[in-house]
């Protein structure tokens, strides 16, 4: 196993991809941060019911402004791994390591670390920007930061893993990448139907986050922070285990 994870550690570093990944996703923080952070000052009337943060809420905005961003774990993991599985690269891995398993939870892993590693540049980026462009004084507590991290954490692995399922079902990076984003997308527009709430990733993740539920905005239920996370690790095993059926059931 641990060859596999040194061997995932090669993989994933010498990929210029995962690099352009991240200053991609520096970018759209920091653009979000304007918008967010600046916007409301320069122009209130355009600004409409975007509110004015101050510090210390503005840094902690932040964090959830980074986990909506879910096409950085996506992309990362379905190009990581269809690149492999659309090729004959995964069976040449295959006969060094035939089970299956082993490689999923590898790929799980580094990935896992490495999307939350890059969550966290993007927490950073986000936090040089408040500390610039937000007014007020005050930082949060480190409490309060080990919280929101840990949350984003699980975030980022539930993406990883619905990329790795897409990926391994799919065997192709440009239908993957398609399917992982698509389901995003749809996800966050089913939550305006009241049954598929309890079970949305989106929502999980909004009432996870910051309290800033979807039925706030919606109307009808609440959910819990327990019962966020409950949701988000269903989705997170569900995926892994679509992605290990895949791997397994289907012919190298």
């Amino acid at each position: 196993m641990t060859g596999l994870l040194r061997a995932e550690v090669r993989k994933l570093a010498g990929r210029k991809l995962y690099w352009i990944l991240l200053a991609v996703l520096a970018g759209f923080v920091v653009v979000a941060a304007f918008f967010v952070l600046v916007f409301p000052r320069i122009a209130p009337a355009e600004a409409g019911p975007i509110p004015v943060i101050d510090k210390p809420d503005a840094y902690l905005v932040g964090v959830g402004q980074v986990a909506s961003q879910v096409w950085f774990p996506v992309i990362l993991a379905v190009v990581m791994l269809g690149t492999e599985t659309g090729s004959s690269l995964w069976a040449t891995n295959l006969t060094r390591e035939p089970r299956r398993g082993r490689h999923l939870a590898a790929k799980t892993g580094v990935l896992g670390l490495a999307a939350i590693a890059g969550a966290v540049l993007g927490v950073l980026v986000w936090t040089a920007a408040a500390a610039a462009w937000a007014s007020g004084s005050g930082t949060p507590e480190v409490g309060d930061w080990a919280d929101r991290v840990a949350k984003l954490g699980l975030i980022e692995l539930v993406w990883v893993s619905i990329g790795l399922a897409a990926a391994a079902g799919l065997r192709s990076v440009g239908p993957a990448v398609g399917v992982g984003l698509g389901f995003s997308f749809l996800d966050a527009v089913l939550a305006v139907w009241a049954p598929w709430r309890r079970w949305s990733p989106t929502w999980a993740t909004s009432s996870l986050m910051d309290g800033r539920r979807v039925s706030d905005i919606l109307g009808g239920g609440e959910m819990t922070a327990g019962e966020a996370a409950l949701v988000l690790v269903l989705w997170c095993v569900l995926a892994l285990v679509v992605a290990w059926a895949a791997l397994r059931f289907r012919e190298p």
